[in-house]
């Protein structure tokens, strides 16, 4: 079934078995699908006007960004003002990405990415008064925990790291190195330097 009008502005509807319900506007340029799977295709942005997108209840909603090639194409979430975008929430093949302030500014951006790591703009704090744990849940002898400094050309600088027999402390690119071993002793790369009762205290390694 094709029902249309003529004239300068054409606008057609199509009632297929094979395809369902067609609604074409704009001389047929754009096409708006309703197909027999139930899903819904458009050509191009769908505006509310004040409105909601709703799920039925207890379903999955599922909204799709195809990047055949990993080219960079992405599913994006606005917060705009009509003319300029204040952040958004985009999730890429490879990334997922939050940013605000992308205005007024400054512009912060935090990036999870698909080797596992976190990027963030700033600091990680916790609630006010409150403790905050970094954990590795069943670790092992090969799991680490490392607080690192690394400058513009990824040189290492400094580092903390907390194993599950020692705690490491490095500095000058690595070169100097305190080990606090399971045992209770204290390894240093040089000597250890302080005050006894004002007198210079020096303990060589």
């Amino acid at each position: 079934i094709n029902i249309q009008t003529t004239g300068n502005t054409i606008a057609q509807l199509q009632l297929t078995p094979a395809d369902g319900v067609k609604f074409y506007t704009n001389d047929g340029a754009h096409g708006l699908t309703f197909d027999n799977t139930g899903n819904l295709n458009v050509p191009s942005s769908v505006n509310f006007n004040g409105g909601s997108i709703y799920q039925v209840a207890d379903e999955d909603l599922r909204i799709f960004a195809q990047d055949v090639e990993n080219d960079g194409w992405a599913l994006q979430l606005e917060v705009t003002d009509g003319v300029d975008t204040h952040s958004r929430l985009q999730q890429r093949r490879d990334q997922f990405q939050l940013g605000v302030g992308l205005t007024t500014g400054p512009a912060y951006y935090w990036q999870f990415n698909d080797t596992g790591v976190l990027t963030t703009p700033g600091n990680i704090e916790g609630p006010y008064g409150e403790s905050i744990s970094l954990q590795i849940q069943g670790a092992s002898a090969s799991s680490v925990v490392s607080l690192r400094t690394i400058d513009n050309t990824s040189t290492l600088r400094s580092n903390i790291d907390v194993d599950i027999s020692n705690v490491t402390i490095s500095t000058g690119t690595a070169a100097y190195t305190w080990k606090f071993d399971n045992t209770g002793n204290l390894t240093i790369p040089n000597s250890i330097r302080g005050i006894n009762n004002g007198t210079p205290l020096i303990v060589d390694a």
